[in-house]
């Protein structure tokens, strides 16, 4: 604007510095003529420079007003976006929130494992206070094939100490020497002697030469009972010969058992 003021005043005084020279009747009518058709045509060619100026500062003035609108709506989208972007992560962590209290919501105590507890009482096998017996048996003693007497055995019985607790022992049939050593917590030892051989008959089925009573400590279906025959003598029938039938060096036990009854 200052440059277009500078040359309108400019033109405006040549304007006027020609009609002071007319006045003053300085040079002739021809030149004066010419004079002021120049000082037209630099006014017309200033006025003209200064509709350019305008036009262009104008149009200047449209293209920064177009990139202040182009800026505004651009500013506009992006508020917009981050908007939408921020609803988004509020409402994830909403959710997220909503997850983190159902899993450490704790469902309500039910009174179903007491009745379960009771039903599996009164369904175990062996009960607190109850006295069982075990039976060690022996049975089909045969020498060479022909039927014969117990002469002499070892038999270790093994049990679960925290369910059973020793009581006593005794032979159920005559012997020369019995002997029973109790004193290992989880394991009955016996050693059962005759000379002759035991009275009673052990050539068919097994039944009992021993009887070892526990106590039961708890409820439990397992006493954690097994039975072992280390070794076994026999005598014939008429006390004359004998002969190892089991033993650690390759003779295996089929002899022998036990039986638990509950007293």
């Amino acid at each position: 604007m200052f440059h277009l003021f500078s040359k309108r005043a400019a033109a405006v005084a040549a304007a006027a510095l020609c009609l002071c020279m007319i006045a003053a009747g300085c040079g002739n009518k021809d030149t004066d003529t010419s004079s002021i058709g120049e000082t037209s045509s630099i006014v017309q060619t200033t006025d003209s420079a200064g509709s350019e100026a305008s036009s262009s500062e104008s149009t200047s003035g449209k293209e920064t007003s177009s990139k202040d609108t182009s800026s505004k709506a651009s500013s506009k989208e992006s508020s917009k976006a981050e908007s939408a972007a921020a609803s988004k992560a509020e409402s994830a962590k909403a959710e997220s929130s909503q997850a983190a209290e159902k899993a450490n919501t704790k469902p309500a105590e039910s009174t179903a494992p007491a009745e379960e507890s009771k039903a599996d009482s009164s369904s175990v096998k062996y009960h607190a206070g109850d006295t069982v017996a075990v039976y060690v048996k022996f049975g089909h003693i045969a020498m060479n094939g022909q039927p014969a007497k117990i002469g002499a055995y070892d038999y270790w019985l093994s049990y679960d100490a925290s369910a059973l607790e020793y009581v006593s022992s005794s032979e159920q049939t005559t012997s020369d020497l019995k002997m029973v050593n109790e004193k290992e917590a989880g394991m009955v030892k016996i050693a059962h002697i005759a000379a002759l051989g035991f009275s009673d008959d052990y050539t068919g089925e097994k039944k009992p030469t021993y009887k070892v009573t526990f106590k039961v400590r708890k409820d439990t279906d397992d006493l954690g009972l097994s039975g072992q025959c280390p070794s076994l003598a026999a005598v014939s029938m008429d006390g004359k010969t004998t002969q190892v039938l089991v033993n650690n060096k390759g003779l295996k036990d089929t002899y022998s058992d036990f039986s638990v009854e509950i007293e």
